[in-house]
């Protein structure tokens, strides 16, 4: 297991179990006076819970102390990868976290953090001089996406279908990357911004299935990348 990259045993920890639930499934419903049925309205995820249980050793009861304080510090905000998953999970504590102490140098602790988001590692899909580009999802919840468009010449317009919403760029300039980032919403040209450049009234987001993007020039060279989500 390691925590923000670092293994778990740099704590001088090992784990001995863990549990994970799926994320928190909200249903939004809303029966109207006299409906016959309740209306759909939405649904969302949320938190889900993770448990670990962890056994942590060293030479003296200061250094288990100091030890347990790093590693709650680490998770605080943190990347859980575990041996033989593939996926990622993004997480917190908060709280606090009472050890059971079987002996001054052995602290059983037993840690539960929330986490937002479970995914994958990341996927890149080139797209070169095409006009088209089928994409299936690896992952099982919409990803929003981030598009760059390099082209070999100057372009007045480029427009992307197949998002939610159609993406018009203007004024392209040849050789130089286009990036519309929806993971942290902007548009940059040549990794400065050009948002005034970007036409469109929602970020790319990659819906679960397969999904044909449409673009109406077949000269540029795009990358599209994404991070499989799952609940």
């Amino acid at each position: 297991m390691t925590i923000n990259e670092t293994d778990l045993a740099a704590f001088g920890a090992v784990l001995l179990a863990k549990s994970i639930t799926n994320h928190d499934v909200v249903q939004i419903y809303d029966w109207l006076d006299g409906a016959a049925s309740p209306v759909f309205t939405r649904t969302e995820q949320r938190f889900k819970a993770i448990t670990l249980t962890i056994l942590l050793e060293s030479g003296s009861e200061a250094e288990t102390e100091s030890r347990f304080a790093a590693l709650v510090r680490a998770l605080r905000d943190c990347t859980l990868v575990f041996d033989g998953l593939a996926k990622r999970y993004d997480c917190h504590f908060q709280g606090k976290a009472e050890p059971t102490r079987l002996t001054a140098r052995a602290w059983l602790v037993e840690l539960e953090l929330l986490c937002h988001r479970t995914y994958l590692p990341e996927v890149i899909v080139t797209a070169n001089g095409v006009g088209m580009k089928a994409i299936t999802s690896l992952g099982v919840v919409a990803s929003p996406c981030l598009v760059t468009v390099t082209p070999p010449a100057d372009i007045a317009e480029f427009v992307i279908q197949g998002f939610e919403a159609e993406i018009r760029l203007h004024n392209l300039e040849a050789n130089k990357p286009h990036v519309i980032d929806g993971y942290l919403f902007r548009y940059l040209k040549d990794g400065v911004n050009d948002i005034a450049h970007y036409d469109a009234f929602a970020w790319p987001v990659l819906p679960v299935g397969t999904t044909s993007l449409v673009f109406s020039h077949a000269t540029a060279n795009i990358t599209i990348q994404y991070f499989p989500v799952f609940d």
